[in-house]
């Protein structure tokens, strides 16, 4: 498995709100782990039908809407083969997140960063924190850029 790092980072309008924001934040992305662990645990079991363990994820971690795009993730496994006994439908579609994430208050500002699946989406933790007021939220995977890029030669 491929792993890279992912940096993201969302501005509030103060350092209140991003403070605010920030333990509910700890506690959804503790909670992300967990349905990561979960979906790794269910893929082999075989006794239920992809989508059978697809809907139990989803009753499982509702409280997650919104940081998991559970839609896109029915529309894509419609689109496997009714075969996908590996539920490989939710790869890419639910954001990967690791057990010891560094996660950050920088003023008005809340930083996250971890090594993930080098192919993962944070676009819904993303919606997550726009959600609770981000103004502004971005990120980025060293997967796409290289630190020898920001060097300069004189």
């Amino acid at each position: 498995m491929g792993e890279a790092t992912y940096y993201l980072k969302a501005r509030f309008a103060s350092a209140e709100d991003a403070e605010r924001v920030f333990e509910d934040f700890k506690t959804a992305l503790a909670r992300l782990y967990d349905l990561n662990e979960r979906w790794q645990a269910m893929r082999d079991k075989r006794e239920l039908a992809c989508a059978q363990r697809r809907v139990l994820l989803s009753r499982e971690f509702r409280d997650l809407e919104g940081m998991v795009p559970w839609g896109a993730i029915d529309e894509h496994c419609r689109s496997f083969a009714s075969g996908d006994a590996p539920m490989n439908c939710c790869a890419g579609e639910m954001p990967d997140i690791g057990g010891d994430p560094q996660v950050e208050v920088n003023g008005d500002e809340i930083w996250l960063s971890d090594m993930v699946w080098h192919s993962t989406s944070w676009d819904g933790v993303a919606h997550w924190l726009r959600q609770r007021g981000a103004t502004g939220v971005g990120w980025i995977s060293d997967e796409y850029t290289s630190p020898w890029d920001a060097v300069a030669l004189e």
